[in-house]
């Protein structure tokens, strides 16, 4: 049986890292550098939104591409134009400018989180795929710790973000012997990938057409609340946490430990899936995530800190477990799948993004936050009607088959 951890995902991983190492060192550093060219809440807010938005489209029509042409060489055309992206960043003096890198990096990953996410699922063993989607999240997660952190301290450090943005140009471009020996060693391009790595169950149920509506219905309202969610808080938290008093350090310190607090999720969200469904997971890190509602409540660095360890939990539950449920339907379409997830991922943060920086500007510093816990408790009121809709389906299959074993 193939492992969680044979060479192939290793490197799958190294990639995610690398990949996400990179961005994480710009995820504060551009809020912060277009705050400091003199951008209000509502372009910080359409900044976020340009580099998700072209995602919506994007990342399903590359995922459904994947599926016919083959991965690996629309992988190394993400990566070139992430590089290309990151190292115009170095010389970026404008907020126009600013906003053409931000569609460029947009669309490099409007093409790398699918194929990832698909090449992947291609390697999980059978019954492993929620614990592989964990540990690929393992892999963004602890760059996402190491990044944010280092890149306020540059910023403060050298009082300026063109380091920053080096680094990470600089992580991109390692990337490139890992794609090449992938892509050599590999499933051939346009090769169907098989279907023995699907558990038998997923392929060969009776009412599989109804099952895949219902694990892609809470599927996707699950991860456009993550998509929300992320936009919102992540986007427009860390120009919040600098305009309240906190130093650039410390901001990218709370990033840190939401982050910390997702990679601890991460390595044990196999075992949890053992025992809670996944729609049952999800409504509890929905209910994690009810806890951003302290952010607006207090300026004391604790209870702030708490509050985004608990969102920091409660995405990590939603993400990993979400997108496995998705993976799982086909392993055939599982690009198309897969694009049409990050889609709505994209689609939920660049929505976000807006949407915090129209609260923001327009309403109060503190509206986003209220926004977001109102939004939680709404999503768990909505996946708990799946829940309970799935045990009346059952409920029903069950009098059914009764019923005809006693007219037999």
């Amino acid at each position: 049986m193939k492992s969680v951890y044979n060479l192939h995902l290793r490197l799958i991983y190294a990639l995610i890292f690398l990949f996400s190492l990179a961005n994480s060192f710009v995820m504060i550093a551009i809020p912060l550098f277009a705050y400091s060219l003199g951008a209000s809440q509502l372009e910080i807010g359409i900044l976020g939104f340009m580099y998700l938005g072209i995602q919506i489209p994007l990342s399903t029509y590359f995922g459904r591409l994947s599926d016919k042409a083959g991965r690996m060489k629309l992988l190394a055309l993400s990566l070139l134009c992430s590089s290309l992206a990151l190292t115009l960043l170095t010389i970026s003096n404008s907020l126009s400018l600013l906003y053409v890198i931000r569609l460029i990096g947009g669309f490099a990953a409007s093409i790398f989180w699918p194929i990832t996410g698909a090449l992947a699922a291609d390697e999980a063993p059978p019954g492993k795929m929620v614990k592989v989607m964990g540990l690929s999240s393992v892999s963004w997660g602890i760059s996402s710790v190491i990044g944010p952190t280092i890149s306020g301290y540059l910023i403060d450090y050298f009082q300026n973000f063109t380091v920053t943005f080096l680094v990470g140009a600089i992580a991109t471009l390692a990337t490139y012997p890992i794609i090449t020996y992938i892509s050599r060693t590999n499933h051939k391009d346009g090769e169907e990938r098989p279907h023995s790595l699907m558990e038998p169950s997923v392929i060969e149920a009776p009412d599989v057409d109804k099952n895949h509506r219902q694990i892609f219905a809470w599927s996707l309202a699950a991860v456009a609340f993550y998509g929300l969610i992320s936009g919102v808080v992540w986007n427009m938290f860390p120009v919040y946490s600098v305009i309240i008093g906190f130093s650039k350090t410390v901001t990218g310190f709370f990033s840190t430990i939401a982050n910390v607090m997702s990679i601890l999720l991460f390595l044990v969200i196999g075992r949890l899936s053992e025992r809670l469904t996944k729609l049952k997971l999800c409504i509890l890190g929905a209910s994690f995530c009810v806890a951003v509602i302290m952010v607006p409540l207090t300026k004391d660095f604790t209870p702030i800190a708490f509050s985004i360890a608990m969102v920091g939990l409660g995405t990590a539950i939603i993400y990993p477990t979400s997108r496995a449920a998705v993976l799982e339907l086909s392993s055939a379409k599982r690009g198309s799948y897969i694009g049409v997830y990050e889609s709505i991922v994209t689609g939920g943060m660049s929505a976000g993004s807006f949407l915090g920086g129209v609260l923001a500007g327009f309403v109060a510093l503190e509206a986003p936050y209220y926004f977001s816990s109102i939004l939680a408790v709404a999503v768990i009121l909505l996946l708990t009607y799946f829940v309970r809709r799935n045990g009346r389906d059952q409920h029903g299959n069950e009098s059914q088959t009764r019923a005809k074993g006693r007219t037999d």
